[in-house]
């Protein structure tokens, strides 16, 4: 099985970032932050999972992030 990528805080107590993907993958550079919340749980159903780096960086960068922690599935 192939593994995905999530976008988690790069607090010491790690939180998961959910937000609307197709949102996030139709956000150009100048677009406005799209909106997200935080989770302190992980559950992978209905959470938002990319398949490389580069799609993760892109949806934290429309997210408005300006750091990130990518946790390998």
């Amino acid at each position: 099985m192939p593994s995905s990528i999530v976008l988690a805080t790069t607090e010491s107590t790690v939180r998961w970032y959910s937000f609307d993907d197709a949102a996030a993958s139709a956000w150009r550079q100048g677009d406005p932050p799209i909106p997200f919340t935080l989770s302190e749980v992980l559950n992978l159903r209905g959470r938002v999972l990319a398949g490389d780096r580069d799609t993760a960086k892109h949806w934290a960068k429309a997210m408005g992030l300006t750091t990130w922690r990518y946790v390998r599935i």
